[in-house]
């Protein structure tokens, strides 16, 4: 196709949700959150669930 010149149709236009730009910060981490791992494929994470 690119020898022929020819290129795939692209139709509407792709959508981005987020934008980053420097000078913005972060939010603070407010809770805390620590995601090591003590041991490889030890980390676990609950759900609560309401009934």
């Amino acid at each position: 196709m690119g020898e022929l010149g020819l290129a795939r149709v692209r139709r509407g236009r792709k959508i981005r949700t987020t934008v980053c730009t420097d000078g913005n910060e972060r939010a603070a981490d407010l809770l805390r959150r620590d995601f090591t791992a003590t041991t490889p494929n030890r980390q676990g994470v609950a759900a609560t669930s309401r009934t």
